[in-house]
């Protein structure tokens, strides 16, 4: 179990024992995920999952039920959730260009210049073409995207409240020292 710095370790008591719960019952999933995984609760097992697996299955676990949420909420408004993120972007930094959303994104250009051509169909995206470059097009919100996106604003506010429901101030700001901590470190 690697040393924390000082600095960083007053919330993480209380989030170790919260990943931990489940180690409690011999899985790092809890009891019934371990039976449906096929897990057994044997003490090789226990040796061979680590406090450092809890946790690491724990910080891997709440963003991929964020997408499902995300997911079901953007689908509301006829969106994905790549698409909702790419509006964001795009509101953000009006006239980026396909390849510069791709990186925000974190996708190759290919699939970005989908997303585009499904939001720029639905009429809440717009390429332009870049003067003395035929072969760039920036980016640019259409009216309805911007009547849309206070919404989505809101939508996604519920879903961070559900997300932090029960925790205070001062626990988020000790979780996102953690996780820049481990941020940094990798």
């Amino acid at each position: 179990w690697p040393e924390w710095p000082e600095s960083v370790t007053g919330g993480f008591d209380m989030l170790l024992s919260y990943c931990m719960m489940p180690y409690s019952k011999g899985c790092p999933f809890g009891q019934s995920e371990a039976m449906s995984c096929g897990m057994a609760n044997t003490s090789d097992q226990q040796s061979y999952l680590t406090e450092a697996d809890g946790l690491v299955f724990l910080v891997e676990e709440v963003p991929r039920k964020l997408r499902r949420v995300f997911d079901s909420s953007t689908a509301k408004f006829g969106l994905t959730r790549t698409q909702w993120r790419a509006l964001a972007y795009i509101f953000r930094t009006p006239g980026l260009t396909q390849t510069e959303l791709a990186k925000c994104l974190e996708l190759e250009r290919a699939s970005v210049g989908h997303v585009i051509d499904q939001l720029e169909k639905a009429d809440y995206v717009e390429r332009r073409a870049v003067e003395g470059n035929r072969r760039v097009w920036t980016l640019h919100l259409r009216p309805k995207a911007i009547g849309i996106l206070p919404a989505l604003r809101a939508e996604a506010d519920v879903v961070y409240e559900r997300l932090l429901a029960g925790i205070s101030g001062d626990e988020v700001a000790v979780f996102k020292r953690l996780l820049a901590t481990m941020s940094a470190n990798l």
